[in-house]
């Protein structure tokens, strides 16, 4: 968060010199990168992160694939990223990432139009074509074990399915539902 476009884009240079090794005295920085170095992340997946969030600092998102691929860059990289420190690098997972951060950019849509903001495409893609792309990605099957990498997909159906509202117990109930059918 940052109160202008240029504060999100200093704050996000910032990011990306850690990603590409540059050590700082930081309570986050220094494990992320020691993380990175480890192996334990992936460094081009972080960097595509960093410079995905850099286009909600300055960009609109013109049409339907770069809307995918902002998705992909944010939610599914960082799903991904989270099965890999699991020890389960996955595509599936990733799809699944990506079907969570479409759901949650149309939960956030109204939100950020009063801001004057927006994520959805420019060139006016319609939003139930979006909800059929994240709805095409639930079919992915993650492996059995870091369920918590793709947990929140569980969300994806139900949001998709109603306007925003806040969590509740019905929601705990998707999640448990999607642990014991092994897939969201």
């Amino acid at each position: 968060m940052a109160s202008n476009a240029m504060l999100a884009l200093i704050r996000l240079q910032w990011w990306r010199e850690v990603v590409e090794g540059s050590a700082k005295k930081h309570e986050l920085a220094t494990p992320l990168l020691a993380a990175v170095e480890a192996g334990l992340l992936p460094r081009d997946g972080l960097l595509a992160l960093v410079s995905a969030r850099e286009s909600d600092a300055d960009d609109e998102i013109p049409d339907l694939p770069a809307f995918l691929a902002y998705a992909r860059n944010t939610g599914g990289r960082l799903a991904r990223g989270a099965g890999q420190v699991l020890g389960q690098d996955s595509a599936a997972i990733e799809d699944l990432g990506t079907a969570y951060a479409i759901s949650g950019i149309l939960r956030a849509a109204p939100f950020l139009a009063r801001q004057e903001r927006s994520l959805l495409p420019a060139d006016g893609t319609p939003v139930a074509r979006l909800r059929q792309e994240a709805l095409g990605l639930l079919a992915a099957r993650p492996p059995r074990g870091a369920f918590a990498a793709w947990a929140p997909a569980a969300f994806v159906r139900r949001d998709l399915g109603r306007d925003y509202a806040p969590r509740d117990i019905w929601d705990r109930l998707a999640v448990l539902q999607a642990r014991v059918r092994g897939a969201a």
